[in-house]
């Protein structure tokens, strides 16, 4: 199963890119919604696009990590598997459960391939700069499930149709 795991903020936003460092982050901090991703994907597999990986600046412990790249070279960490676009990354993966971290480009661009959507909403108004991804939600995915925590709301969304974008 291929399930994407990510959060948006109460005012649609993703995340941000500062032009001059050319570094992305999270516009907010919510420990909560971290410990949940954490014990989510522990010991699963991760995939991400190179901007993702660079804002972690590491790669996530305990879990298998791919990244999605037209640059491999410049990642120099032996344990981290790169692939130059997605559908070698889910030829690897193949029947294995893995997760989709983001960020914006490559959800959108793997969201015909995706199972399932994680997605928390984050009590928090910051603007940003990235706005959340177009993945389907309400046309391809359908909310199936939704748990209120103390700081960010859980809702899971599964696939309505196996049409392909």
């Amino acid at each position: 199963m291929i399930i994407a795991i990510y959060a948006i903020n109460k005012a649609g936003w993703f995340g941000n890119y500062n032009e001059e460092t050319q570094e992305y982050s999270l516009p907010w901090v919510c420990p909560e919604d971290l410990n949940h991703f954490k014990a989510t994907t522990l010991n699963q597999i991760v995939i991400m696009g190179s901007g993702t990986w660079k804002s972690l600046g590491r790669k996530l412990p305990n879990r298998t990590n791919i990244v999605i790249t037209s640059r491999p070279g410049e990642i120099q960490d032996p344990d981290v598997i790169t692939f130059s676009n997605p559908q070698q990354a889910l030829e690897f993966v193949k029947d294995k459960d893995a997760y989709v971290i983001g960020g914006q480009l490559l959800l959108e661009s793997m969201r015909s391939d995706l199972d399932m959507i994680m997605l928390s909403r984050i009590d928090d108004f910051t603007q940003a700069n990235i706005p959340a991804p177009d993945v389907g939600l309400g046309s391809i995915f359908e909310r199936t499930g939704i748990t209120k925590y103390k700081t960010f709301t859980l809702e899971v969304y599964t696939k309505i149709n196996d049409n392909k974008d």
